[in-house]
């Protein structure tokens, strides 16, 4: 996929390791690893080391594949079973034996070393294993806890940039979490700091971050909840916006408390959901807001991007093998999802190739406010009933008064019109009350009318605006979900077939090259070159709009009447044709022009295609070669009639020209062949080692071995 995540790149921990020995230190080794420590990070207490390195403890070391060392401190309580702590490990930096300390030292004691400050946006570039440059730390951090050093060397103990040494041992946190993600030493100083000021260069190099190879290998343990598979979450507020938003946040206190409100009924509803449904909502909400020209797409992929969700933060929690479905590809391919979505299983991979958005987000708005179907049914089938009668109201009192008159007479009937004139004056709402609580029984009713109404439909005043209670619904769903409905049916209808001006150049071109893409290209041969699409020998020919006979076939002109080069029409260039397709969202392209290649055509709508451009057939098209063949009978025609016009009256200069034309119908073709040497016998096989073969022939060869 053109927009496929990169790979997580790791520092000094990027690969495997396997531990090739271990031993534990004699005493005297182990007080002179102290003593180094203690002269390397200076800054630490006594009562810090003396936690570290309790009394009669043992310090195992562990050699690895990669040649860095493990310090891991076994106390007298621990077992031969116990995962022993990893605290240091010692590597080469510069030429000299280095000893850095681990993420699970760091999350022990936060304030061991000191540390950079930065944005939780940039800590996605970290755990990549990107080094740290200088315009992703955060000054205004480090100048806050300068101007605070009892908070900072409580909670933070942030380096002070004006101070910081060559190669200093530095810890990076994301502001408002307390805990480090990431481990690395400084290559710039003070002094090119402060030459370099705000502009753009290499700050940190890490050796150690979240969720590399050794942290794996320690236990795989996460100190918060901020702590995500893809960013470093702040799990409190910063100090230094508490402080200067205070006056702000008291000010504004009661209008913030009904959005607070809001959000929390809303978090309440999702968590009263159970684990399956909670991953229903989560995924199909995610799949609501996946645009059409994205398809078809794997499944596995929507997945990740609802786990990856920063605007809805409880979807990164559900994890589908919580569940009862337990793989994502079962969960996919269960059969009440069907009206969902539709998806193919192609090898290991499941697409889904269209989504039905008006099922799916009736489907979650019931699910996540708790209404059954078939209430839903009841509801619409009343309002269908009575929206006519509501709209006519005068006429039928009119028709009531005249019941009246007949009923006086009759005398049998005074109560039973006493009960409809009472029904006839009161208002939609007030007979939907009245049938709701009265007259619709149903077991176990939780909403009351008006709730129904507004999570159904968002009140009466927007029932109100619309012509029909379908629309009122479907214009709801389009709030709630932030997706766009058709209106009725007939609208989208004839909104989902694109129409065509064949007259034109420009879309007669453009007709052509996605007729192409419709018939000549599949998934799995992208990406690929434009310009083999725009070629005569794989572009598809739109015919032209006559019938066929020998009179019309002389009169076309196939240099000005048949549309086969960019050059005919308005964009002359291939790439501005390529980029406002590319903004119609009906293909992907990438430029490789700068490095030697040529634009690529990474992925294509073939949705759009398929549903959209020339459902009807209106517009026909000649194949590559049926349009050669087309051709040649529109010359064949015209040479005959030259020659029948030309018998009589005919000069030299005309049958001169004329047998030169005639001797170019003889073309002689020269092709090269190759026979394999006898050493290539394995590939060719006894068949086919003495025989001639093209190239293209002798690749198949090849690749078939």
């Amino acid at each position: 996929n053109f927009f496929r995540r990169r790979r997580v790149q790791m520092s000094l921990f990027k690969h495997q390791f396997t531990v090739s020995q271990q031993t534990q230190l004699k005493s005297s080794h182990q007080k002179k690893l102290v003593q180094s420590l203690k002269s390397d990070y200076r800054n630490v207490s006594d009562d810090t080391w003396a936690s570290i390195f309790p009394s009669k403890c043992s310090v195992l070391r562990s050699k690895l594949s990669n040649k860095i060392l493990l310090y891991s401190i076994k106390l007298k309580s621990n077992t031969t079973a116990d995962k022993l702590p990893i605290y240091f490990f010692e590597c080469k930096l510069n030429g000299k034996d280095r000893i850095f300390p681990t993420l699970y030292l760091l999350w022990r004691y936060p304030t061991f070393s000191p540390c950079v400050c930065i944005p939780s946006a940039v800590s996605t570039f970290v755990l990549r294993g990107a080094d740290l440059m200088l315009p992703g730390v955060s000054r205004q951090a480090h100048a806050y806890y300068n101007q605070h050093p009892e908070v900072n060397e409580t909670q933070m103990n942030a380096v002070d940039l004006q101070t910081v040494a060559m190669h200093a041992v530095l810890s990076i946190k994301v502001i408002g979490n307390p805990f480090p993600c990431a481990v690395g030493y400084a290559i710039l100083s003070a002094k090119d700091i402060s030459r370099a000021g705000d502009d753009k260069g290499r700050f940190l190099k890490l050796v150690h971050i979240f969720r590399d190879q050794l942290w794996e290998f320690g236990g795989k343990v996460k100190p918060n909840a901020g702590f995500l598979s893809h960013v470093i979450k702040p799990v409190e507020a910063p100090p230094m916006h508490s402080d200067a938003n205070d006056e702000k946040v008291n000010a504004n206190d009661n209008e913030n408390d009904g959005a607070v409100d809001d959000d929390d009924n809303g978090d309440d509803e999702f968590d009263a959901l159970s684990i399956d449904n909670q991953l229903v909502y989560a995924f199909f909400h995610t799949l609501l807001h996946i645009s059409s020209s994205s398809l078809p797409m794997d499944v596995s992929e929507i997945y990740q991007q609802m786990r990856q969700n920063e605007t809805i933060a409880r979807y990164q929690s559900i994890d589908v093998k919580q569940t009862s479905f337990n793989k994502l590809a079962r969960f996919a391919q269960n059969a009440q999802f069907e009206k969902f979505m539709q998806c193919k299983a192609q090898k290991s991979k499941i697409l889904i190739e269209s989504v039905h958005a008006k099922p799916i987000a009736q489907h979650l708005l019931l699910l996540i406010n708790g209404i059954e179907v078939l209430t839903l049914d009841v509801v619409l089938r009343w309002f269908e009933q009575n929206w006519s009668a509501s709209e006519s109201q005068n006429n039928d009192q009119d028709e009531d008064k005249d019941a009246d008159q007949d009923a006086e007479e009759g005398g049998d009937l005074e109560n039973k019109t006493d009960e409809t004139d009472e029904k006839s004056t009161l208002s939609l709402p007030q007979r939907f009350e009245h049938w709701y609580t009265s007259e619709w029984k149903t077991p176990d009713r939780v909403h009351t009318a008006s709730q129904l109404i507004d999570q159904l439909f968002g009140g009466w005043a927007q029932i109100e605006e619309c012509d029909d209670i379908q629309q009122a619904f479907k214009q709801h769903l389009s709030r709630t979900f932030n997706i766009i409905l058709p209106a009725s049916s007939s609208s989208s209808s004839s909104s989902s077939q694109e129409v065509l001006d064949l007259q034109s150049p420009d879309e007669a071109f453009r007709c052509q090259f996605l007729q192409t893409l419709k018939e000549s290209v599949n998934p799995d041969q992208l990406p690929m070159t434009a310009s083999t699409l725009l070629t005569k020998s794989r572009l598809y020919i739109l015919k032209p709009m006559f019938v066929f006979s020998k009179r019309n076939l002389l009169n076309v002109d196939v240099e000005k009447d048949i549309i086969t080069s960019i050059k005919q029409t308005r964009w002359k260039k291939s790439v501005k044709f390529l980029k406002e397709l590319s903004k119609q969202n009906i293909i992907q392209i990438k430029d490789y022009s700068g490095s030697g290649g040529e634009w690529m055509i990474t992925d294509v709508n073939f949705g759009y295609l398929q549903n959209k451009f020339n459902v009807d057939g209106k517009a026909q098209f000649f194949t590559p070669s049926a349009f050669e063949k087309f051709v040649s009978k529109i010359i064949e025609l015209k040479q005959q009639q030259n020659e029948a016009n030309g018998d009589g009256d005919g000069n030299d200069d005309d049958r001169e020209r004329q047998q030169f034309e005639n001797h170019r119908q003889h073309k002689i073709c020269i092709q090269t062949m190759y026979r394999a040497n006898h050493r290539l016998l394995p590939i060719f096989g006894d068949a086919n080692i003495s025989r001639l073969h093209t190239k293209n022939k002798a690749r198949t060869f090849l690749w078939s071995y």
